[in-house]
Parts: structure tokens; sequence; C-alpha cells
């Protein structure tokens, strides 16, 4: 019944144990995989393996179930995606004994969503070689915004929740994470000579702004003289205050080589700026990591030698 490796329910258990907060148990069973918990004999089952989610695909079908139709409570209070179905069991949880049996492969789904399995060797790529939302089965199906796995485990937390009713589910808070991928912090600093002459014969001619181009050469003379202020990207003061007035850490995420100078930002993280700037952002608490450049998708051995 069970075609999902040992390696992808180790994977899963231990999503589950994150989730809920409690040592559960994913054992493979005649009768599907059956969740354990502890030294407890009544068990979950997930019964309906669906094929669909081992499979690099997005062109399969999309249900939707409404919980309340069975006593559940559904977290939006609006029916659930079901991908991979064309008809919905009845019940689709159901109880023998003191057991459960599910007829919804929400193990399945949740490796393929969370591995992004409908992603592996896809051809409809866009320019930039990357899998677009528009081709997925949420775009598809209209869940393209919703929490879908989120909502298909806050129906198994239900169903833990009968079948152990002593259990204490781990509750969640969400956090707040802002982050910013610094491609160019700077639009002056960086900038030769030559180039700005260009910029403002652009002001002149094709814009028609001999203001603009009087301002960019007192910007980047100033700029160049170390009063980064007249630089218009640099907003990393501005960011952190505004994180701080609202008790948030910012993440700032630098680049560390160059692989395609089209696509990247044209800065040198050991720059003596960049060494600055990298310090202050630390002295006031706020988090540096890092932008992989634009070639290290496919060479992961670029992107170790860029973090160290």
């Amino acid at each position: 019944m069970c075609q999902l490796s040992k390696g992808a329910l180790n994977w899963l258990e231990t999503i589950i144990v994150e989730r809920f907060g409690s040592q559960f148990r994913l054992s493979p069973s005649d009768q599907g995989i059956k969740l354990l918990w502890g030294d407890h004999k009544n068990s979950i089952y997930f019964v309906d393996f669906q094929s669909c989610f081992v499979r690099s695909s997005s062109g399969f079908p999309c249900n939707w179930w409404t919980p309340e139709s069975e006593g559940w409570d559904s977290p939006l209070s609006i029916s659930l995606p079901a991908p991979g179905l064309c008809n919905l069991p009845f019940p689709l949880i159901e109880k023998k004994g003191s057991d459960y049996y599910i007829h919804y492969d929400i193990l399945g789904l949740t490796f393929w969503m969370l591995a992004r399995v409908e992603e592996i060797g896809s051809t409809d790529l866009d320019n930039h070689d990357r899998f677009p939302a528009s081709s997925s089965n949420a775009f598809k199906h209209g869940y393209i915004d919703r929490p879908v796995v989120d909502e298909w485990h806050y129906i198994l937390g239900q169903v833990i929740q009968r079948t152990w009713p002593e259990i204490e589910l781990k509750q969640h808070d969400f956090r707040i994470i802002v982050s910013h991928d610094v491609d160019r912090p700077f639009e002056q600093y960086f900038v030769s000579p030559t180039a700005v002459m260009r910029q403002t014969c652009g002001d002149i001619v094709r814009r028609r702004n001999p203001s603009l181009a009087y301002r960019r050469i007192l910007n980047w003379k100033a700029v160049n003289s170390g009063d980064l202020t007249k630089d218009s990207f640099y907003t990393f003061d501005w960011i952190m205050d505004q994180s701080e007035r609202y008790g948030l850490t910012s993440a700032f995420y630098f680049i560390c080589g160059v692989t395609n100078r089209f696509w990247e930002g044209h800065y040198d993280i050991e720059h003596p700026i960049i060494r600055n700037l990298l310090r202050r952002i630390h002295e006031r608490g706020h988090e540096i990591g890092l932008h992989p450049s634009y070639e290290t998708y496919r060479q992961p051995d670029l992107i170790k030698s860029e973090f160290n």
C-alpha cells in the first residue's frame, strides 16, 4: 500500500512531530500508513495512497472538501482544496472502533507540496530557468494563495485529538521576518565617471530633465566623497529604524560572488564601505545572510565557496 520510501516517511514523521509537538511514529501496515502515539493501541490510518504525489506533474485534478459536512472544523471556514481527487470519498474521515481512517492522502500531499515534487524535471520554465507559479497545480485550480498543507494539518490535528483526547498539541505563534536582498546597495558609489556622464546625457536628451542631470552629478560627487546619505539606494539605516520601531529584526542578504555580471549586483563584499555597512548592521542587532549569486542554483560547491 505504502509507496513512499523509508526516508520520505522519516521526513514526514519529523514534520508531524515538529507540527504537533509530541513523539509520533509513522509505520507502514496492510491497511496503509498508520500514525501511532506512545504505547497507545489505537491508531490513525492513512488508507488512500495517491500516486500523483510522487510524480513530477501538475496536470491532475483537484476537488474541494467541506469539513463541516462531516463534523470537522475548517481553519478558514471555507472548503479545502483536495488536489489529486476527481471524486471525494464519503466519509472522507471514518471512525472504526477506536481508530480513525483518513481517505485522503494528507501525507502524500505534504510530501508533494513541501518537497516541490511537481517542479522536478519540469521543462516549462521562465527565462531564468525557474518553475513559474502559473504552471503549478495550485494556480490552475485556484488555491495558489492558500496554505493548503497547514489547512490539512489543522484537520489532522482534530483527528489526533479525537483519537487521543488526553494529548496536548503544540501551540504555534506566528513571527514576522523581514528580509532584504541587497542587489545594489548604492546607486552612485560604484559608478564610474564615464557611466555618470552617460546617465546625465540620458537625463538631458531622453528624459529632458537638466535639473535631474545636475542633481545626479552633485550626488555622485557627495557620495564618492563619503556622504552616503546622498545616495538614493542607501536606505539601510531607515530600514533598520523602521524595523526597530516595530520590534522586528531585519535580515540583509549580500552577494558574495560573481557568476553572471548581467544579472548580479556590482559590488565587492570585501570593499571597505561594504565591510563597514556589514559591521553597522551587526552592531544594531540585525541579521546578515548570504544571497547566492545567479548561477549557484546548479553549482552547490559555489554556494559553499561564497558562504565561506
